[in-house]
């Protein structure tokens, strides 16, 4: 498992939590900051990183994220085939308060 764009007070948990776990089990998770696509490119071939990780696949139409590709494929299967727009964008994030 990898997880991405972490801070470092999350890195620094994991330092701790790890000690806790069996090295086999804390081996297979990975965290890194900002500087992370070498790390992915050992694991995966960029064609198949999504864009927003610094690979290549856009995953059209509706983007990587909403692919029935991997082991929940079978899942993916039982869900409605249309989808609302609305759905399918990123919410943006609220603008921050200026008191006027």
């Amino acid at each position: 498992m990898f997880i991405v764009n972490c801070s470092w007070t999350l890195r620094a948990g994991w330092t701790i939590v790890k000690g806790f776990l069996d090295e086999k089990t804390s081996n297979k998770i990975k965290i890194y900051d900002d500087n992370y696509l070498d790390s992915l490119l050992e694991y995966i071939d960029k064609e198949n990183l999504p864009e927003f990780l610094g690979g290549t696949c856009t995953c059209k139409p509706h983007g990587c994220l909403m692919q029935p590709a991997g082991p929940w494929k079978e899942y993916y299967e039982k869900f409605p085939k249309e989808t609302d727009e609305k759905d399918l964008k990123v919410p943006t994030p609220p603008q921050k308060w200026t008191g006027k």
